[in-house]
Formats: C-alpha cells, sequence, structure tokens
C-alpha cells in the first residue's frame, strides 16, 4: 500500500496528517502557533512566495507583472486554506 506506482498514500504520511489534524482540533489552532496566511501577507512573506514560484512553478517572480504575481499569491493563499481545513 502507497508504493510507488499505488495512488494511495503511504500509511505513515496519513500517520502524520492525522497528528497535526488531531493537534489542530484540540485547540482550534494551527500547530506550531501559525497563523493562516490572507490575501493580504504577500508583502510578509514575499521571500517564501518567491522561492515557491522558483521552485515549484519555475517562474521568476521579477519576470511576471505586480497583477500576476498578486493572483498567484491570492491562488495559492486560497489552496492553503482549502488544504489546511481538510485536515481539520
Amino acid at each position: 500500500m502507497g508504493g510507488e506506482d499505488d495512488p494511495r498514500p503511504s500509511k505513515r504520511r496519513k500517520h502524520v496528517q492525522d497528528e497535526v489534524s488531531a493537534e489542530r482540533r484540540r485547540d482550534g489552532k494551527l500547530p506550531f502557533n501559525a497563523r493562516e496566511l490572507t490575501k493580504d501577507d504577500m508583502d510578509e512573506f514575499r521571500g517564501v512566495f518567491t522561492k515557491y514560484l522558483k521552485e515549484r512553478k519555475d517562474i521568476r517572480i521579477d519576470k511576471i507583472s505586480s497583477a500576476e504575481a498578486y493572483a498567484r499569491f491570492k491562488s495559492f493563499v486560497h489552496k492553503w486554506q482549502i488544504l489546511t481545513r481538510r485536515k481539520c
């Protein structure tokens, strides 16, 4: 189960996700005293977002317009919120 060709998640990964979800359910907060991201956090997380674009999307932030960068950050935040809510 969860092998390289198997689309199902491995038991180990599921176990770690369950622990994170359980921790968040206990007190209603994200683990590690994290806070939720908002679309207004782009300036504060610009370095991390720049690295994400480069490594995951192969996009250099200095080569796209500020409007496109903002739209991509807004989309990223939306997807992140869906994933964190789903784990609760």
